[in-house]
Parts: C-alpha cells; structure tokens; sequence
C-alpha cells in the first residue's frame, strides 16, 4: 500500500510539473511575439536617448524616472525599469523579445516561490502538492482571460508585470523572515516591499494590506509585535507613501476631467471588484477549482494528524477570510486614477483578479484545513461532496475547459496567426524608415497593422487623422517626421 502511495504522488507531482512546464512554454513563446507599440514610443522619445554607453542610461532612466514623477506619475519602479531596459532606446525586437519572456519566467517564478514558501509550514509528507498547488494557482489565473497588456506589452510589462513579481517574492521574503529569523530574508523583504510600492498603485495598495495581515497574524500569534518585522511593514508603505505623494498624481489628475472624487471611486471599485468575481465564478471555472483547493487543505489537515490552539484556527480564518479584500485594495487606487466606473483596463484586471485568485485560493486551502483540524478524520467525507459539486457546477455553468487559453494560444501560434501578427508590425515599423526626414508623412489607416486576438494593439487608433495626436507625435519624433498621420 505504500509503495501505490508513493507511486501515486510521484506521478501527481509529475503530471503537475509538466503541466507548469507546458503553460510557461506557451506563453514565454507567444510573449517572444510582442510588438512594440503605444507607450513604448512615447515613453522612448520622452527618454530621447538610442544605444548609448550603459552608465548614461542609467542616468537618463533616473532622470525621465523623476520627470515622470513630477509630472505624470508616481511609480518610481516602473518608470525605472521602463526606461532602463526600453528596446526602443536600445536593441529594438531581440531586446523586446528577451525581456518579455523574463517578464513571464518571473511571474511564475514568483507565484511558485511563494507556494514553497507556504508549504514549509505544511507537514513534509504534504509536499507533493506544491507542483499541483502551483499548476491549478497558474491555470486559475491565465487559463480563461489573457492579459495581454502584461504579457503582450512592453510597458504594461513594466508597469504592471515586472512589479507584481517583486511584489510576490517580498511576500515570500517577508514569510521567510517570520519562519527562519535571518537577516537577509529581513532586508530582503524591506527592498521588494518598497520597490513593489514604486509600481503601480494597484500593487502598492494590495501588497501594503497583505503585508499589513502578516504582520497582524504572526503579532497575535507570538503575543508580540516583532521589532524587525514591523520594520518590514514600514518600508513596504514608505514604498507606497512616495508612489502616492508623487505631484505628478495631481498634476495628472487635474488634467483628467474622468476622475472621480473618493465616494465615487469606493462604489466603483467596489462595483468593478464584484462584476469581475462574477464573471470569474461563472465563466472561468474558478469557483470549481476553489473546491478541489479545499480538498488539498483537507489532505493537508489529515496528514498534519495534530489538533492546533483554537485561538490559532480562529485567527488563520479571520485572516484568510480577510485575504480577499486585497483585490479591492488593488482596485481602488485605479479606479480614483481613472475615474472608471463600469470596468478597468486589461492590465488592471490581471492585478485586481491576480490577488483575488491567490488570496481566494489560500483562502480554500484553509478551509480545508481548518476542517480537517477540527473534524479529524470525519473532514474525509467533505471529498467526495466537493468532488460532486465541481462536477455539476462545470456541467450547468456556461464555462468550457477545453476552450482554454493555453490551448488557444498555442492554435494561435501553430496555424500562425500570432507570428503573421507580428510580422505585419515589424515590417511596417521597418518601412517607416523609408520616408523622408523631416517630411509630413500620411499613410492608409489601412496599412497598420490591426491586433488579432489574444494579442496588445500595436496603435492607438483614437485619433488617428490628427497629426497632434500623441501617438502620431511620438512616431513622427522618433522617426525624425514633421509630422505624421493615417486616414
């Protein structure tokens, strides 16, 4: 019987790492297809330097990091990382390339180091689970909506990619910090949490409250307040502190007739945070793939075969109960930007649903656990109910398994579709080359190149007859146009 065991998980565990394997495949691969496009123009230009000796550029970047700052926004990180590693102001599609698979290596690997982390405080034998743990967790966030203004984009990259990993491994640090004592975990964490502060609003706002219910937990906990992790706290909200201070915020805000006042931003996001767990539960099988995380809190619980302190399972439920709200936290700083009210950008989703998902699903694994302490051996009987659930909700809700976006993708990218995509761009950027400096350049509209599915628009298509229109003036000075225009 032990030697089926053993079998059994070695097989779960290896299933799960193939599966973790074939998505990042798939999606390093589609992201090796990004085409420059929008602010990666704009921002290129307003950086105004190409190829230069790599000390310069950082002074440059440091410089157009605290224009921006000023003028703009305050997301010190982003605008950093925006303007260092720019494909733009350096080696164009084989940097871009480079730099979008990292973007979606760190992403996993951030969202899997946080699950080891986790499972550190699990008992040894339920270790198997991690790789499963991590498959569900990255098909639950990437399998039914492509964010493609962070996986398809350069700047949404930055913006919002790139800053919710820091902001995942300063969790994980910070976690690690609380198990082990060790001071490197502690500094660590102190230096994500305020680079994580420094993107955008959304990550500040969500990773301050997660590292805010940490602190909280393990203070109850231990029945005291831990000097250095407090100190962790703080500079996760001094990272925070500088993003919201920045006077580009409202000097921005003050050119924006579409932002709303605070009243009217709590509603919307609120509004916005239950309209997308709608369509979450409904259509992307997420409600589903919860039960089945309760049932590996359960298994997780049953081989712990340990009762915990009352008072303890009473505060990891209040604290799980609590983890979701960090979706709102991510939501509300976006919607007091933008002023939006029936939805966010794609981007924004991938932030306010990505600390839905994962807090949701630390939430069920709790649950489970929490069961399985509670009522030993008789938790058992929940697995085959759940089991039942997920299969009657995958049959009477509209949700379709196979309709994937993994398996869409990667259609996308065998028939071509994608690489066809990208070509068109490619090729077109390379002809605008061919027009005379100095010149007022009209084309087509017909001519540029329009995003097929699953893939970030290459222009902005607003306004395209006005020569004044931002994206005509970022093209035309970066191409050394008088102007230039599509109708």
């Amino acid at each position: 019987m032990d030697n089926i065991k053993r079998i059994l998980k070695i097989v779960v565990s290896t299933v799960a790492v193939a599966a973790i394997i074939y998505m990042l495949w798939v999606l390093a691969r589609a992201g090796t297809y990004t085409v420059l496009s929008t602010d990666d123009f704009s921002h290129g230009v307003d950086l105004g330097i190409y190829r230069e000796f790599f000390l310069k550029h950082i002074f440059y970047s440091l410089f157009f990091t605290g224009l921006i700052y000023l003028i703009w926004q305050g997301t010190f990180f982003s605008m950093f990382i925006q303007a260092l590693f720019s494909p733009i102001n350096g080696f164009m599609y084989p940097q871009l390339r480079i730099v979008m698979i990292i973007n979606v290596i760190l992403i996993f690997a951030s969202l899997l180091f946080l699950i080891y982390e986790l499972f550190q405080r699990a008992p040894g034998k339920s270790r198997f689970l991690i790789p499963v743990v991590g498959a569900l967790s990255i098909f639950s966030l990437f399998g039914f909506i492509t964010y493609y203004e962070v996986l398809f984009w350069y700047s949404g990259s930055t913006s919002y990619g790139f800053p919710f990993s820091v902001m995942l491994f300063g969790l994980t640090f910070t976690l690690r910090y609380y198990r082990l004592g060790k001071r490197s975990d502690m500094i660590l964490a102190k230096v994500l949490g305020f680079l994580a502060g420094g993107g955008t609003l959304m990550v500040a706002g969500a990773g301050c409250y997660i590292a805010l219910l940490i602190l909280i937990f393990y203070s109850v906990k231990n029945h005291y307040v831990d000097y250095d992790g407090r100190r962790i706290f703080k500079w996760w909200f001094i990272g925070a502190l500088v993003n919201t201070v920045a006077p580009g915020n409202f000097f921005r805000k003050m050119q924006s007739p579409s932002s709303g006042g605070l009243i009217p931003a709590v509603k919307s996001s609120i509004k916005i945070c239950l309209r997308n767990y709608y369509h979450l539960i409904k259509e992307d099988f997420l409600l589903q793939i919860l039960l089945l995380f309760v049932i590996i809190g359960i298994i997780i619980g049953l081989i712990l075969k340990k009762k915990s302190a009352k008072r303890d399972l009473k505060l990891l439920t209040i604290i799980a109960i609590l983890s979701p709200v960090s979706s709102w936290f991510a939501a509300f700083p976006a919607t007091l930007g933008y002023g939006a009210t029936s939805g966010l950008a794609n981007r924004c989703d991938f932030l306010l649903n990505g600390c839905f998902i994962l807090s949701a699903i630390f939430s069920a694994i709790v649950i489970g656990y929490v069961l399985a302490m509670l009522l030993g051996k008789k938790s058992s009987f929940f697995a085959p109910i759940l089991v039942t659930t997920t299969i009657f909700l995958s049959v009477i809700l509209p949700g379709d398994i196979n309709a994937n976006k993994f398996a869409e993708i990667e259609h996308q990218l065998a028939s071509g579709e994608i690489p066809q995509y990208y070509a068109e761009c490619k090729n077109f950027v390379e002809n605008l080359y061919g027009y005379p400096k100095g010149s007022d350049v009209v084309i087509s509209i017909d001519e540029i190149p329009r995003a097929v599915t699953n893939t970030h628009e290459f222009y902005d298509f607003g306004d395209p007859s006005n020569p004044e229109f931002w994206i005509n003036e970022a093209l035309a000075t970066y191409y050394g146009f008088k102007s230039f225009s599509a109708k």
